[in-house]
């Protein structure tokens, strides 16, 4: 039988591990929400490309997995300590090197394209429609750094919530059963500590008026 420390240990265990979960797990979400969506389109190369490039991207992301853990390492030794001075110095040399790393990244993203899908292989539709998509996707490659070393921060501080974001894009294309899990999610996240962003067009194919 647990102790009343030790179950309170658990639930603190809990509470700063599926947050991280989330974090770790959001990068390839994306590109499967990508697959999702491209899926529905006719050509089958379109399909290829956005999973070839996820694929390129899952491993740039996991390969700058340091500035999470590492920041997390340093700031949690600082936090303890109570000095919130070298907490806020490790997280701006984290989002330093974040900015380093990404601008380098968007420097050589032709390369890195090249290079990618001659090791991933494919037709040459999918190189073709998978170089503009990663070119596009890209872009974002700094802020998704800049996210990771805040999460670090965050967790470093045992404030583990503190950096949920969930954006859900273009909602007007979703059919109703997705439209039905997007609003058990909104009522889910009313009572934490997140933030939840969804975009529509208004013109063209509006949502019902429920939305």
């Amino acid at each position: 039988m647990k102790t009343d420390s030790g179950a309170s240990l658990d639930r603190s265990i809990l509470r700063l591990a599926a947050p991280s979960v989330l974090a770790s797990i959001s990068v390839p979400l994306i590109g499967l929400a990508d697959t999702a969506m491209v899926g529905h389109l006719s050509e089958v190369a379109f399909l290829g490309a956005v999973a070839t490039a996820s694929v390129l991207f899952d491993v740039l992301f996991w390969s700058a997995g340091f500035l999470r853990m590492g920041t997390t390492s340093i700031v949690s030794h600082y936090h303890g300590a109570g000095d919130r001075a070298n907490c806020s110095a490790a997280l701006y040399r984290s989002l330093l090197l974040a900015g380093i790393i990404g601008l380098l990244i968007l420097l050589t993203r032709g390369s890195l394209s090249r290079w990618g899908f001659l090791l991933v292989g494919g037709t040459q539709d999918v190189q073709i429609w998978g170089q503009r998509y990663f070119d596009i996707r890209v872009l974002g490659v700094p802020l998704v750094l800049a996210t990771m070393a805040l999460n670090g921060f965050f967790l470093g501080t045992a404030y583990a919530v503190g950096p949920l974001l969930i954006t859900v894009e273009d909602i007007q294309w979703a059919d109703p059963l997705t439209l039905a899990y997007l609003a058990q999610i909104t009522t889910t996240v009313q009572d934490c500590a997140a933030v939840l962003v969804m975009t529509s067009r208004i013109e063209g194919d509006p949502l019902d008026e429920a939305w």
